[in-house]
């Protein structure tokens, strides 16, 4: 059943209540115009001119306005978590903790608070991030690896002083000569000797080198010279100067001998020497061709001639040592010495 034009307006101005009791013959009472919504007639004719506020700006779930044709808001208000910190609202009933981090924590050229700031924030590369670590919300990984501590200079720390390198460079005097070391500042002094200067056989530079030096007897080292790291000592003795052949060099030309060989006229006949190359030819005389009493062969022989005296040979004749050494004194007429020889070519006289 359709309500009367009396509970419609009623219930428009708030009475329903009345009617719903019974109350009958009430005298309406009207609202004023500023209190009726706009362009509602308020039962005599009269259009309401209250403007209420807009759903969206009443707040969420809240719902106001004539009864009968009440409006429910729709505005919602942020929670504090998303209200910048410090800002009140709500009737200062509540007040925002929402922090923005500095623009050194938000990436580079990224615009936030309303665009009025920009972050500075700048990410590293890949090549410049730790091998393996993801960042950038995952969506980049570092692929920068880090040397050994074996591979890094002794003493040396890094990977944030949690390593510290083991890596011994030598000393130039260690590096073979002329080459480059430690970033070109450093050049190898050492100088390798040729194979003629080591060891024979033995092997040097890698092994591919071998010595070919090869070291004397100790024969033939000169006497006392020490030698091979004064492991061995020569025995070489070297001949006096009058034990080498006259003008004979030796001993690096610093000696010359002076060892006179006779000639073959002074050695005895049939006597080979000089290496077997001479023969002497000195014959000596029979024992009975040299004066009596008189030794030579190195005092084996004695001579056995024996001479006649002065006396016994004719006046003036000379004999003995070159025909000079004795003149006879013997003086003689032919009826003197009837019987006379001739010895050696001197006159002697007999009985």
């Amino acid at each position: 059943m359709a309500a009367t034009d009396t509970e419609r307006l009623a219930c428009i101005h708030g009475m329903w209540d009345a009617i719903a009791f019974g109350l009958t013959g009430v005298t309406p009472s009207y609202a004023a115009a500023g209190n009726v919504s706009l362009d509602v007639d308020r039962g005599d004719g009269v259009l309401g001119t209250r403007t209420d506020c807009p759903e969206s700006d009443a707040r969420l779930n809240v719902k106001y306005g004539d009864p009968a044709s009440q409006k429910t808001g729709s505005l919602d208000l942020p929670a504090v978590a998303d209200v910048r910190d410090g800002i009140l609202f709500d009737d200062e009933t509540k007040e925002g903790i929402l922090d923005l981090p500095a623009v050194i924590d938000v990436r580079d050229t990224v615009e936030f608070d309303n665009g009025t700031k920009e972050g500075s924030l700048d990410l590293p590369g890949v090549a410049d991030v730790r091998d393996g670590v993801g960042y950038d919300n995952l969506t980049k990984e570092g692929i920068l690896d880090l040397p050994a501590v074996t591979d890094v200079r002794d003493t040396v720390e890094y990977d944030n002083a949690t390593k510290e390198g083991s890596l011994d460079l030598p000393v130039v005097t260690d590096v073979r000569d002329g080459v480059g070391y430690d970033n070109l500042t450093k050049e190898g002094t050492l100088d390798l000797p040729a194979i003629a200067d080591v060891r024979d056989a033995v092997e040097f530079d890698n092994a591919t080198k071998e010595g070919i030096l090869d070291l004397p007897a100790v024969a033939d080292v000169r006497d006392g010279i020490f030698f091979d790291d004064e492991t061995k000592e020569g025995t070489l003795d070297l001949p006096a100067v009058t034990n080498v052949r006259d003008t004979v060099e030796f001993d690096n030309a610093t000696k010359e001998g002076t060892l006179d060989l006779p000639t073959v006229a002074n050695v005895r006949d049939g006597v080979g020497y000089d290496n077997l190359t001479k023969e002497g030819i000195l014959d000596l005389p029979s024992v009975n061709n040299v004066r009596k009493s008189t030794t030579f062969d190195n005092a084996t022989k004695t001579g056995t001639v024996k001479l006649p005296a002065v006396e016994d040979v004719e006046k003036d004749v000379e004999y003995g040592a070159n025909d000079t050494e004795f003149k006879g004194t013997l003086v003689t007429t032919d009826n003197e010495f009837p019987i006379a020889v001739q010895l050696s070519g001197i006159n002697v006289r007999l009985g």
